[in-house]
């Protein structure tokens, strides 16, 4: 396989695939990594979210030309879930089984 690092602007519909086919290629996979200018995180599984930060919200709210937001502060419930949530996660290499050791005779 072969990795290609593609930045357009403005998606519209199929366009990344579409120019590849264009070359005669067939798209396999596609994976965003970001998304304006926040970088997304790799573990995240499709439907799942993330929390962004006052930074994070301020850098997109200027991207598409909007006045700064303040996010709002979690309910202590909110920052319970939260904390047992993300200690639930965990990286990816984490969640392979570990390789059985057998010994040949």
């Amino acid at each position: 396989n072969t990795w290609f690092h593609v930045v357009i602007l403005e998606g519209r519909n199929r366009e990344v695939r579409r120019l590849w086919e264009s070359q005669e290629l067939t798209v396999s996979r596609l994976k965003r990594v970001r998304y304006g200018n926040i970088f997304l995180d790799k573990r995240t599984k499709a439907g799942e979210w993330v929390e962004l930060s006052q930074e994070e919200v301020d850098d997109l709210a200027q991207l598409a030309g909007l006045s700064a937001r303040k996010v709002p502060a979690l309910t202590p419930d909110e920052q319970n879930r939260w904390s047992r949530d993300k200690n639930k996660r965990r990286p990816v290499n984490a969640m392979r089984k570990p390789k059985s050791s057998r010994r040949s005779r």
